[in-house]
């Protein structure tokens, strides 16, 4: 696993937003890298930014969840909306539970 890690490094450091994606994953994990959850968060904002729509995903779940970051209901809407656009399925049902807790419906 040491050795995708640094190769999703390099392919990051590129700016190629598919392994930015996975390496986001890669430190969200520890998987083949050291447990860094901050780094997870830049990494699947920097894919989401590029149109990544698993790192739109991923980055909206840790603000959700408050995984490593403060929890802003706000950015994970705006960051499911950007996936679900993309017919993410996970970011679609994330998205719709979230605004029924926001606005006090069930689901």
């Amino acid at each position: 696993m040491e050795r995708a890690a640094l190769y999703y490094e390099q392919s990051a450091a590129q700016g190629h937003s598919g392994a930015q994606s996975c390496l986001g994953t890669c430190f969200l994990l520890g998987c083949g890298v050291k447990m860094d959850k901050r780094k997870a968060l830049e990494y699947f904002t920097l894919a989401a930014l590029q149109g990544d729509a698993n790192g739109q995903f991923n980055g909206g779940l840790m603000r959700v969840k408050g995984d490593g970051v403060e929890r802003d209901f706000v950015e994970a809407l705006k960051f499911w909306e950007l996936a679900a656009a993309q017919d993410h399925q996970r970011a679609r049902q994330n998205l719709v539970r979230l605004l029924a807790h926001v606005f006090g419906n069930s689901t």
